[in-house]
């Protein structure tokens, strides 16, 4: 198992990166709706805030996997429009 982040140290990370706060249930979970889907969309990622409970493991483990999945899609989606527009990157990284 990977060390998981302070549930409030990542929804506040979320927060400062626009992700906004869409509910939850007080003392078990948060929901934090990504910035791009404020139009009626419902994706979101749901941060427990109680690492105790049974399955708040895998809930934290999915929330920061998705992140990074989404970071790594965006780096290599960003070199493919580099390569459009003709801009090259050094040591370009997965």
């Amino acid at each position: 198992m990977t060390t998981l982040p302070d549930p409030q140290a990542l929804i506040a990370a979320l927060a400062e990166a626009g992700f906004v706060d869409v509910g939850g249930r007080a003392g078990l979970y948060r929901r934090m709706q990504w910035p791009t889907t404020r139009d009626g969309r419902t994706a979101s990622i749901v941060v427990p805030l109680d690492l105790t409970y049974a399955d708040a493991q895998d809930l934290m483990e999915g929330a920061v996997g998705e992140l990074q999945l989404v970071a790594r899609i965006g780096r290599v989606a960003q070199r493919a429009l580099d390569a459009l527009a003709g801009v090259s990157e050094p040591n370009p990284k997965p």
